[in-house]
């Protein structure tokens, strides 16, 4: 029995969908999700499109004043109205235009991503296509901003986490102080994010509770291109929200540029570092049950213990290190 074939059930925070015989939420789909690019060519049901649609209506913005206005387009017969430089055998694409305002490619991704994880809950594989457009490029008044590619996976839906191709968190961050243990697993899963030629160009100021997050401005980043690269860091936002929310933490999130320029930034070991925005954390007391914790967490990369001195945090196995410019997906 296939998910669509179940009792219609929401995905959204703490709440679990079965998949491969798994209750899976949002967070969890986070350590396990990976880019599918073969499929089956199994339809999809009217009934499950029109909630993929719905989801996408109700997702969490970074800018509730950007509109933005998505359609399935169907490839089950190779002919959608899609051009670019790659072929797929994608049977679905999530289209997506946005008003032009500034930063509504990260807001797109922040959006994208939320519904890629809702499609992993319910048995769906997805892959973002930044190669490929709709013919129709601008709608309505609207630009243009991403396909994401989806349908029932040919082979595995999952992977491990711990075989995920990504930067060791200990480069990603630069600790000034150790942030507290659910801050902690918010940088896992906003680790573990997937971006353009999977170059993650993330960088986190870490001082407690306050995380200052940074984009790095390079020839990698100038290769993908400005509108991917901020696609990809709301792809990173969207992870960061959703452990956040299953940490039961409140994101304040501002600009405060100066106080992350006061910090010695030099052990990030790179040049060019544009400054994003801040988040600070917070504990909502009136949700901290016993259990703060999931029962299914975003595996630590070695036991707390095993903490280097420096205020870093512990490297993964050599083999987990980035590639730089692999195809990964994103």
């Amino acid at each position: 029995m296939y998910p669509e074939d179940r009792d219609e059930m929401t995905v959204s925070g703490t709440e679990r969908r079965l998949v491969s015989g798994v209750m899976m939420n949002l967070y969890e789909a986070i350590g396990v999700r990976r880019s599918v690019r073969k499929y089956r060519r199994k339809m999809i049901t009217d009934s499950m499109r029109e909630r993929i649609l719905r989801y996408f209506d109700e997702t969490l913005r970074l800018d509730d004043t950007i509109p933005v206005e998505a359609e399935i387009l169907d490839n089950t017969e190779r002919n959608a109205p899609v051009r670019g430089l790659i072929r797929t055998e994608a049977p679905y694409f999530l289209a997506v235009w946005s008003g032009e305002k500034e930063g509504y490619a990260e807001n797109a991704g922040y959006i994208l991503e939320q519904v890629a994880l809702y499609l992993e809950c319910h048995g769906l594989g997805s892959c973002f296509f930044g190669l490929l457009h709709p013919v129709m490029k601008d709608r309505g008044g609207k630009r243009f901003v991403m396909l994401l590619g989806f349908g029932y996976p040919e082979g595995r839906l999952t992977r491990d986490s711990l075989r995920a191709d990504r930067i060791p968190l200990r480069k990603l961050c630069l600790f000034r102080n150790d942030p507290p243990d659910p801050v902690r697993k918010v940088l896992l899963a906003a680790r573990l994010a997937p971006s353009a030629l999977n170059f993650q160009p993330w960088r986190f100021a870490v001082n407690g509770s306050c995380v200052h997050i940074l984009e790095e401005n390079n020839l990698e980043t100038k290769l993908v291109g400005k509108t991917m690269t901020e696609v990809s860091m709301g792809i990173m936002l969207a992870h960061m929200m959703i452990a956040a929310d299953e940490m039961w933490l409140s994101m304040d999130m501002k600009k405060d540029e100066a106080s992350a320029l006061r910090l010695d930034l030099r052990g990030l070991k790179m040049k060019n570092l544009r400054y994003v925005r801040t988040i600070l954390f917070r504990q909502e007391e009136e949700r901290l049950p016993e259990e703060n914790a999931p029962d299914k967490q975003i595996p630590e990369e070695k036991p707390a213990e095993e903490r280097i001195p420096d205020k870093q945090m512990p490297e993964e196995k050599p083999a987990e290190e980035k590639t730089p410019g692999k195809n990964e997906d994103i």
